[in-house]
């Protein structure tokens, strides 16, 4: 099933504010990359509903980077918005599957930094990494499944 980044994004950011744990945007759209290939490893089937853009330093998703776009490099202090008087997320026991995704990634991505996540996206033969040779703006659905360069530098194996 496909989801909104930023309903995603407010179930990690929940984590990240129940447990005290500083992120940023950045660090946000890594962690979310990261969620979206272990999902689709399970699920075969992608977990946005818009692609990762292909930046030099990594990859991003458009919505996540204007919802919260006054942060730039400093430490985000809300939940992303739909207008709504609750933050929207999605309600992980009617995907357990994402559940999973999030939980895995949150508890392997969560002490790491910034930097440290940027440079294993950016592991050769990565899906940015193949997206980014290719020129292509957008990091392929496909490769984000077939994806395995991660897992290990996250502990995942």
């Amino acid at each position: 099933m496909e989801y909104a980044p930023t309903f995603i994004a407010n179930n990690v950011l929940r984590r990240a504010f129940a447990e005290n744990n500083a992120i940023n945007p950045a660090k946000l759209q890594a962690i979310l990359y990261f969620i979206a290939s272990e999902y689709q490893k399970e699920t075969h089937e992608p977990l946005f509903d818009e692609p990762f853009e292909t930046l030099q330093y990594g990859s991003r998703l458009r919505s996540v980077l204007y919802e919260f776009r006054e942060f730039q490099r400093d430490n985000i202090t809300r939940f992303a918005s739909d207008g709504g008087t609750e933050p929207p997320m999605i309600h992980e026991s009617a995907d357990p599957a994402l559940h999973r995704a999030i939980e895995r990634v949150w508890d392997a991505a969560k002490a790491r930094s910034v930097e440290e996540l940027s440079h294993i996206i950016q592991l050769e033969n990565s899906a940015w990494h193949k997206s980014f040779q290719a020129e292509n703006p957008y990091v392929t659905s496909a490769n984000i499944a077939a994806d395995t360069t991660y897992s290990r530098e996250l502990g995942l194996v």
